[in-house]
């Protein structure tokens, strides 16, 4: 028999019901991280040898173009997904149209129209990006969304939330594994895209399984318009606390993602395939820390349990600096730099296992305050802000390659330290966020 939980009529959770909807996240980090790690190495190899496929001057743009008019997508998304009243719910039916079209717009990336440096290729994998983020956000802002609705109490979304985590780090891991191991043993990027997009479509597909938001939780509110939803929203002063320290914490991680392919070279002498190796091994060390890190979290606060591991992450990144120290004996150097990127990533557990539980809490914060779910909004408008990260990365790490070409060497032994500073800032910033103020709200007393 379905449990019902009594504070709001929603039925809690089957141990299944979590898995189909946790699995979702595979498909999204799978297919995002090659995406993150890939995209750029593929348009622009720069080292000796490799046909770059765009003008050095244009390459950083890529990434950036695609992201930014992402970010404009976002918080429409949002609004459109809190308005809409389907007997599907509010989300499913726009993850249903997103699914088919992120899956052509991803495959098409890797098929650039010359084989050769061009202003086409540039205007081509910048259209086709700009493409597969609008999709991608049609599935990813309604699916994060629901968390907030089908888990109801801090208790149910550090569940959820946690799983969402392991799902999410095991699709990094596998896209760190798989996809460098493949291209290390001659796989074209073309296979690979072929390969990571029907394995993610299982993952995208299970959700649809799952849990589906309640209708009638949002009947009867009167809806505000589109820049009173967004500015309400941006006006949350714990929403604002918690997404510019989650922006800078994964700004750090990404300069050292985006990094990785042409570290491996340069500072290893190994091929770039080696970078998915290093990517996880770091992932996956955070995967083993998430238990421990959410005991932690019922013990002593969310809160204080993400501090940690950004302290944690901080100190692990500054010491990816000694990478410049191992490829000086490339034989025994690369187990020396695959022990280095344990240190950070048992960090990254916070990073997987806690943000979904703070943002679902700061959702039912702002509906105590106004009397209005608008879980869309919030979660597509922290994914508005958060694409700053993921273009703003792989522009900086190929921009500073591309600015300071005689000094690669000295550009990537900064990535390192570069992302423990990120870390640092996130911290100062997170550490105002007021929990117990949130913690009100959730338990109904705010």
């Amino acid at each position: 028999m379905t449990k019902i939980d009594q504070a709001n009529g929603h039925p809690s959770l089957t141990p299944l019901q979590r898995h189909y909807y946790a699995a979702g996240h595979f498909g999204i980090s799978f297919m995002g991280y090659v995406v993150t790690q890939w995209v750029m190495k593929f348009y622009f190899p720069n080292h000796p040898g490799a046909a770059n496929l765009l003008p050095p001057l244009l390459a950083p743009w890529v990434m950036g173009i695609g992201r930014v008019t992402d970010g404009l997508n976002d918080p429409v998304i949002g609004y459109l997904t809190d308005s809409i009243r389907t007997r599907w719910g509010r989300r499913k039916p726009f993850m249903a149209v997103g699914l088919p079209l992120l899956c052509v717009f991803f495959v098409a990336l890797w098929y650039p129209p010359v084989e050769a440096p061009s202003r086409l290729n540039f205007w081509f994998s910048s259209l086709v990006l700009v493409a597969f983020f609008a999709a991608f956000t049609a599935y990813v802002g309604p699916y994060t969304a629901l968390l907030a609705e089908v888990a109801t109490t801090t208790e149910e979304r550090l569940k959820l939330s946690a799983l969402q985590g392991i799902y999410n780090a095991a699709g990094l891991i596998t896209g760190g594994f798989v996809t460098g191991a493949l291209l290390t043993r001659g796989v074209s990027y073309q296979q690979m895209a072929g390969m990571v997009t029907a394995v993610s479509v299982v993952a995208y597909l299970l959700p649809f399984l799952g849990p589906t938001d309640n209708p009638a939780r949002a009947a009867g509110q009167v809806r505000p318009g589109f820049f009173r939803s967004l500015t309400m929203t941006l006006a949350n002063r714990p929403f604002r606390i918690y997404v510019v320290s989650q922006l800078l914490f994964l700004m750090g991680l990404l300069v050292i993602v985006a990094a990785l392919p042409y570290a491996a070279e340069t500072l290893l002498g190994q091929p770039e395939g080696e970078a998915g190796t290093l990517t996880g091994i770091s992932l996956l060390a955070g995967l083993l820390a998430v238990p421990v890190l959410l005991r932690l979290a019922e013990r002593r606060g969310v809160k204080a349990s993400l501090l940690l591991s950004l302290r944690w992450f901080a100190g692990g990144s500054a010491l990816l600096a000694l990478m410049a120290v191992a490829g000086r004996d490339p034989a025994r150097g690369v187990w020396f730099a695959r022990a280095l990127v344990i240190l950070p990533g048992v960090g990254l557990a916070g990073l997987y296992a806690l943000p979904y539980t703070l943002l679902a809490n700061v959702t039912d914060h702002d509906r105590r305050r106004t009397g209005l779910d608008r879980q869309g909004m919030f979660f597509c408008v922290q994914g508005m802000i958060l694409k700053i990260a993921y273009s703003g990365a792989p522009m900086i790490v190929v921009g500073l390659l591309v600015l300071f070409s005689r000094h690669a060497f000295i550009v990537l032994t900064a990535i390192g330290p570069l992302a423990a500073a990120l870390a640092i800032a996130a911290h100062v910033v997170f550490a105002r966020f007021p929990e117990e103020e949130v913690a009100r709200a959730v338990e109904g007393e705010g």
